[in-house]
């Protein structure tokens, strides 16, 4: 009687030898989710004009970027992104408001110039 039996132990199959399209769809699946994570976004300090206040929310995703003015959630520019991936990012804007708002606002410009 070999161990595994001796402690009421079942082997397991050996694994099945994946294929090459099998690993292609990893590779693939691993290299969307890590484009997915490469995207940046970076916000304005408050600015003012005309009695209004406004900042700006930036999108970079390696080539592409895109530019928000809030609170208006104004799409003032686009180079590259899908149509699809524009609603993602308005959706993103209208459901983090409170939080970008709050960013803009504790972004103190003459600390980022002296510690610059």
């Amino acid at each position: 009687m070999d161990r595994e039996a001796a402690f009421g132990l079942k082997r397991k199959a050996p694994k099945k030898a994946e294929t090459k399209t099998q690993t292609h769809k990893k590779t693939a699946v691993k290299k969307e989710e890590n484009r997915q994570q490469d995207m940046t976004m970076s916000v304005s300090p408050i600015c003012v004009k005309d009695g209004k206040k406004y900042a700006f929310v930036r999108f970079a995703d390696g080539s592409k970027n895109c530019e928000w003015t809030i609170p208006e959630v104004r799409l003032s520019s686009n180079d590259g992104f899908s149509e699809e991936e524009i609603s993602g990012l308005k959706f993103y804007i209208k459901n983090n408001m409170a939080d970008l708002k709050r960013m803009a606002a504790q972004i103190n410009l003459f600390e980022v110039f002296k510690n610059g």
